[in-house]
């Protein structure tokens, strides 16, 4: 049976163009067909004037229901725009990053030759990421649902104006105040615009949904994680006529007037990402941000640990007497002991009797 990568590419960029050919060239050699959806092979063709680069058309030659794996090459943004194309057929997606920070990406451009062969050997691994589900009321009325993998995040609409808004966890509020936007993210947003906005980082299998106000004019204005199972609401209020604006994963916008109220569940569907190695999400976290760890000296041998409730024993003298060890309890009970019970040490006498 015949294995379809599509091969997803910013190609507004020459460096992604240049890398989406040589995926295409990589994949044919490695046996897979390499799929590419028609604007974006148009956009590669013009660039290298070359039509014989292996490649099938999306469309025209397969449907999404036969591609195996998407493979983006690209920053996050690129990764969000495929996630929008595959979510819903459950095609799993591998980054391959040209962008900066590129946290939703699995390997590094140097990587790519590995990768396909990665690809072909199916030496990957699948894990889902929660996305949210949005939804917009006005007066009563929804007016929009949509979706995201990062956030959603409401921010004000005029820059000369603070939005006035009240949070709101599991249908009850929690405080209001004014603000230039609050941010509601999933664990895998939470490196994005929330952590730009002062939001914790939290580990992608940890689930929980969060909420981050961006420049809030108030003294409890922290960020809050919450339950996965919680719904969050943001409502604009009437106090002033300062409009703002909805972003989901910084791709779909929708204009809000005063009185419009944002609501964020855990979607049912997640976004499903492709990795090739396991790299533990602390050791991700330190490359991608080049966080320092000089001095670090790691875990203690095992050899040098001693196990929890085992404390020595050493003969102190108490009072003219002597603590016995464990091994010396055996000997000879006291004179006035039971002479059938369970042997005993001397009684230390009292600090009263001495």
């Amino acid at each position: 049976m015949s294995r379809r990568i599509l091969v997803f590419a910013h190609t507004g960029r020459e460096e992604s163009l240049k890398a989406a050919r040589e995926a295409c060239l990589e994949l044919t050699s490695s046996g897979l067909i390499a799929v590419m959806n028609p604007v974006e092979r148009q956009d590669m063709e013009d660039y290298f004037g070359d039509r014989d680069t292996p490649t099938e058309i999306l469309g025209q030659d397969c449907e999404l229901d036969g591609i195996e794996l998407g493979m983006v090459l690209g920053g996050d943004g690129t990764i969000l725009r495929a996630a929008e194309m595959v979510r819903e057929i459950n095609i799993p997606l591998l980054g391959v990053n040209l962008g900066h920070v590129g946290f939703l990406a699995e390997s590094e451009r140097a990587d790519l030759k590995d990768t396909v062969r990665w690809i072909a050997r199916k030496d990957y691994v699948v894990e889902e990421r929660m996305t949210i589900d949005v939804q917009v009321w006005v007066k009563g009325e929804r007016i929009w649902h949509t979706w995201a993998l990062n956030e959603a995040s409401l921010e004000k609409g005029n820059r000369e104006r603070m939005l006035e808004v009240v949070m709101e966890v599991d249908e009850r509020p929690l405080t209001s105040f004014g603000c230039d936007g609050v941010v509601m993210a999933t664990p895998t947003g939470s490196t994005a615009y929330a952590f730009s906005a002062g939001g914790p980082v939290v580990w992608p299998e940890v689930e929980a949904l969060l909420m981050v106000p961006i420049s809030a004019h108030a003294l409890f204005a922290k960020p809050l994680v919450v339950s996965p199972r919680s719904r969050l609401a943001v409502e604009v209020l009437t106090r002033t006529d300062a409009h703002g604006v909805l972003w989901c994963d910084g791709r779909r916008s929708l204009d809000l007037p005063p009185g419009a109220r944002i609501e964020v569940t855990r979607s049912d569907t997640p976004v499903r990402l492709a990795r090739t190695h396991q790299t533990p999400f602390s050791a991700r976290l330190v490359s991608k941000f080049e966080l320092p760890t000089s001095g670090w000296r790691g875990p203690m041998h095992q050899a040098h640990t001693m196990p929890a409730g085992q404390v020595p024993l050493v003969e102190q003298p108490v009072l003219g007497h002597s603590v016995l060890r464990p091994e010396e309890a055996s000997g000879p009970v006291a004179p006035d002991g039971p002479q059938d019970g369970p042997r005993t040490s001397t009684p230390v006498p009292s600090p009263k009797h001495l």
